[in-house]
């Protein structure tokens, strides 16, 4: 059995904005993960019921793989029985057995860990797919289309994010790269279980797509984009998706509820689960950021559609989808729908890879981390998470009326929103 006590997140923030973060564990549970052997599954625990973790194991056919957050009730289990990793629907054997846990009385839920995935599932890594790598002068990434779109001077002589923390559940980052140096504060890596989320290759193809890697550099893009919005911001990096853009909904209810506890101001996911599976764990993270303040920011996805994505549908959730840069209609590639709040520019724009140098990217995970950078500007001028909600939704630009592909508001207007602000 692999049990750790990864942290106490009590940590406080300290003196100069620097944050306390979790301590590594003495094991590594992270070193046979998605290995092929499975699918774990995530159980809460009624403390009323007296029904305990071990119980758990007593009475079903599974083993406490994780107690990293059994302060609130939760455990992850590993199922026993071989026919459950017989590499045959995992996920239904898991989702079944999950069923029956759920049914006794001191259980409050229990659900599959599935997995969490990049929201621009098809939109592959630098230099293999979409983006283009484009040299290393920031000129290219400080001036591109968007920020004059944006009128990033005039809104920067309004707020620049000083003081505003924003947690980016990602790839990790690469640390050395000049437009990140300086604004990073240290993190955790809940794929490796350690404290260095590192955006790096892996040479990984997790879900047998041919594309190896897929995911390496979207972490630090994403930070890079929250930053050409809100350049003195502190990011802090929290690594849940390794370098195929693979995580599991554990591990990001993890990250969101210690994002929480540290004290940030914003969470960025520019991710979601695949085929719109939900989370009762995730929801609870998110309702539990919520209600200490916290703006989480997502990606709306890239499956070209109006159904609905997961975690953006959430009513809690700012969900943000891709339009072109001068455009106010949805990207080819992105979704729309009424449970879509605000647009961004996310086709081909520019931003920040770990060869220090910087690349075109395209998708919805693009356009969110804009609106999280958005969402700092209103939090350094005053706002606290629910006016500045309301001012990045109020003065978002509707779209026409003969557009097809509507969503509830609107593309983003920065330094509108900031000026809404301050007449309220």
């Amino acid at each position: 059995m692999k049990t750790t006590s990864l942290r106490a997140v009590a940590a406080a923030v300290l003196a100069g904005a620097l944050l306390a973060v979790p301590s590594p564990s003495s094991g590594d549970r992270r070193d046979d993960e998605r290995d092929g052997r499975g699918t774990d599954i995530v159980v809460k625990l009624d403390p009323a019921s007296g029904y305990t973790a071990q119980d758990v194991e007593r009475d079903f056919p599974v083993v406490l793989h994780d107690d990293v957050l059994a302060s609130r009730q939760v455990y992850l289990y590993r199922p026993t029985d071989p026919e459950a990793w017989d590499g045959d629907d995992d996920e239904k054997d898991a989702a079944e057995l999950a069923k029956d846990i759920e049914k006794h009385d001191g259980v409050v839920f229990a659900e599959p860990d599935v997995r969490t995935v990049l929201a621009d599932g098809h939109y592959h890594s630098w230099p293999q797919g979409t983006p283009r790598k484009i040299g290393k002068k920031s000129k290219a990434f400080l001036r591109q289309p968007l920020a004059k779109q944006f009128k990033l001077k005039r809104v920067h002589r309004i707020s620049t994010g000083q003081g505003v923390r924003v947690a980016v559940l990602d790839t990790g980052v690469a640390r050395s790269h000049p437009v990140l140096r300086g604004h990073l504060r240290d993190g955790y890596d809940y794929v490796d279980d350690d404290s260095r989320p590192v955006d790096r290759a892996r040479g990984l193809d997790g879900n047998q797509n041919g594309v190896v890697d897929e995911a390496y550099g979207h972490g630090t893009f994403v930070a890079g984009m929250v930053l050409l919005v809100a350049p003195d911001v502190t990011i802090v990096p929290m690594r849940v998706l390794d370098s195929d853009g693979a995580g599991s909904i554990y591990l990001v209810a993890q990250a969101i509820w210690d994002a929480t506890e540290l004290g940030v101001d914003v969470v960025n996911l520019s991710l979601g689960t695949s085929g719109r599976v939900e989370s009762d764990l995730v929801d609870e993270a998110i309702e539990h950021a919520h209600a200490h303040g916290v703006e989480v920011v997502a990606a709306a996805g890239n499956s070209a559609q109006d159904r609905k994505a997961y975690p953006a549908e959430l009513d809690k959730v700012l969900s943000v989808t891709s339009v072109s840069v001068g455009k106010d209609s949805v990207s080819k590639f992105a979704n729309w729908g009424d449970w879509v709040d605000v647009a961004a520019p996310g086709s081909r724009v520019r931003g920040p890879v770990p060869s220090r140098g910087f690349a075109r990217w395209a998708g919805t995970s693009m356009a969110a981390p804009q609106v999280s950078g958005q969402v700092a500007l209103l939090r350094a001028a005053g706002a606290d998470r629910k006016d500045g909600e309301k001012a990045v939704q109020e003065t978002a630009r509707e779209f026409d009326e003969d557009e097809r592909k509507r969503i509830k508001h609107g593309t983003v207007d920065l330094l509108s929103s900031l000026r809404y602000l301050a007449s309220r």
